[in-house]
Formats: structure tokens, sequence, C-alpha cells
């Protein structure tokens, strides 16, 4: 179980103050901050164009990317990184091979996407 700071938590309560959903994770960079929601709230969160995340990452001053949750680990890569990764497991270990097209999400975002799967 993951344990969530005074700061983390304040982000949290912003998100849903500002989103009107709670998200499930919640991940603090220096320059992004990252949240999990429910697949099934991600319109209320994503609604009017984005309103309420600019409104949000105008509050926190950083960027904020939103992920949905998936049901297995091989589901929330392809819904966060593309559908046309492929993935392979070996003796406990996800192994993802990517696109030149895709390998810039992986970069950007891959730190995060790791340690959301934990």
């Amino acid at each position: 179980m993951r344990v969530f700071d005074k700061g983390m938590l304040h982000l949290i309560s912003i998100f849903e103050l500002v989103t009107g959903v709670p998200p499930l994770d919640c991940i603090d960079e220096s320059d992004k901050t990252y949240f999990v929601v429910d697949k099934k709230k991600m319109g209320a969160v994503l609604a009017n164009k984005g309103k309420k995340i600019k409104t949000l990452e105008n509050h926190i001053r950083k960027r904020v990317v939103v992920f949905a949750y998936q049901d297995t680990a091989e589901e929330f890569l392809k819904e966060t990184i593309s559908d046309k990764i492929k993935i392979k497991e070996t003796e406990g270990t996800l192994k993802i091979f990517v696109g030149a097209q895709d390998s810039k999400k992986v970069k950007g975002d891959g730190e995060a996407i790791t340690f959301l799967e934990s």
C-alpha cells in the first residue's frame, strides 16, 4: 500500500475539488503531476475540452497528466502509451517494445508509468 504525504493528499484533494472525480493514484514530480482515475469517469475529468485540467494546472502551476485505470498491466500500458506496443513478460518483468513514434511518449512519462504500475 502506498503512503501519501501531506503534499500528495493536498493535490488529490484539489484534483477532486476541481474535477469532481476522486483520483485512484497520484505521482508528483517537479514539472508534472500524474493522476489515475476510473476509466468510466475520464469523460467527466476531460469535459469541456479539458477546461477542468487547465484550471487545475493553473492552480498547481505545473502540467497535469491523467491516465485511465485499467484492470491489467498490459491494458494500462497500451492505454497510456499506444495500442501498437508489444509486451512480453519474462520472469515477472514486463518488456515493452515500441515503435519510433511511441518512444518519445515512453521517455517523457515512462518513469511515472513504471511507478503507477507497481
